[in-house]
């Protein structure tokens, strides 16, 4: 019969073996192990007993053997356990049988103890951590509720042709999930940041990144936070088009030389505003232009970017949608303005102005 397991043992489980699933096979291994506890002290009953019946087969042997035996009486000697045939297995099996018996109580909870730590760690080594057909309570560091989806790059189609390339020449690309359910006709679009390329050394060696070059990037991207296609890690935007411009100008997406500038034999191109505009062209064209809602976002120079051109991505989408636009700390102070802050400080404390030479 089976006995119910004391509430102490499942409180006293790490919170990832809480689980129903867990619960219930620390319950089965319990019982199995209580199994095993009874069988071994059963089996430590028979051995006491054996042990005992074979000393008084033994003392009766040595009390008849001087005594003549009939014929048939020397022929059944041949099969008694200790006849002279078994009489070299007869030693060990009965030292075998007097070590358990000096065991006794000691030694079954010995074999207990070591059969539950045995099976104990069968069950920690082998049992995976999360159940695979039951959501988790836990999380995946940084992650949410399960690993992201990897979305792979897409290269603009015809970009070379339009001018829209990258620092080295390279087309710009993006990552585009597709939306399902009630998101379908949802969009979701964020510009990338990094930060500019403030002279033509930085630029140089920015063109050897993922940041001046689409030959750099890595060719899957993590969608996580509010790209991620999880519910409870992206609630209200899981089921969205959610697209991630790549960033390779250098200057937040607003660059339109049409000359290629060349140092030293090494071109350069500045096309940010055409890459936005061929990336906006060909996502019009997967579903952008029927979207009735849109949300544009990006972060440090993304940010920026946002600013610049959140009334031109307006203008992309119907008129009857609810268009969004949010800067995520992308915003950069004009020189020109730092400036005039500071001449107007300099008038307030009453100090000679001093020519923009000596600003600092």
């Amino acid at each position: 019969r089976r006995r119910p397991i004391p509430p102490l043992l499942v409180l006293l489980a790490p919170p990832r073996l809480r689980s129903h699933q867990v619960v219930s096979s620390i319950v089965r291994l319990a019982h199995v192990l209580s199994s095993l506890l009874r069988l071994i002290k059963k089996g430590h009953r028979e051995v006491v007993a054996d042990a005992a019946a074979a000393r008084s087969t033994s003392t009766n042997h040595r009390s008849t053997r001087s005594l003549p035996l009939p014929p048939v009486a020397t022929s059944l000697s041949l099969m008694h356990p200790l006849s002279s045939s078994s009489a070299s297995a007869a030693p060990a099996t009965h030292r075998l049988r007097l070590w358990w018996r000096r065991l006794g109580r000691r030694g079954a909870a010995g074999a207990a103890a070591f059969a539950f730590a045995l099976l104990a760690a069968a069950f920690f080594l082998l049992s995976p951590s999360r159940d695979a057909s039951a959501p988790s309570t836990s999380s995946y560091p940084s992650y949410g509720h399960r690993l992201p989806t990897l979305v792979d790059l897409t290269l603009v189609a015809g970009a070379k042709e339009r001018g829209a390339v990258c620092l080295d020449g390279t087309p710009p690309g993006y990552h585009w999930l597709p939306g399902f359910g009630e998101g379908s006709d949802k969009w979701l679009l964020h510009l990338e940041g990094g930060s500019w390329c403030r002279n033509l050394t930085w630029c140089a060696q920015r063109k050897e990144t993922n940041l001046g070059s689409s030959d750099h990037m890595e060719r899957r991207a993590e969608f996580v936070g509010i790209l991620s296609d999880d519910e409870l890690q992206n609630p209200d935007f899981y089921n969205w088009n959610k697209v991630k411009v790549r960033y390779c100008d250098g200057a937040s997406f607003s660059g339109n030389v049409e000359e290629e500038f060349q140092e030293d034999g090494t071109p350069f191109f500045f096309r940010g505003q055409r890459i936005w505009e061929a990336v906006m062209s060909e996502l019009l064209s997967k579903g952008l232009s029927r979207a009735k809602e849109a949300f544009l976002t990006g972060c440090s120079a993304g940010g920026l970017s946002t600013y610049i051109h959140c009334d031109d991505f307006r203008a992309l989408v119907p008129k009857a949608s609810t268009v969004k636009c949010l800067a995520d700390g992308g915003f950069f102070l004009d020189v020109y303005v730092l400036d005039l802050i500071l001449r107007l400080l300099y008038f307030i404390m009453a100090r000679p102005v001093p020519l923009p030479s000596q600003l600092p």
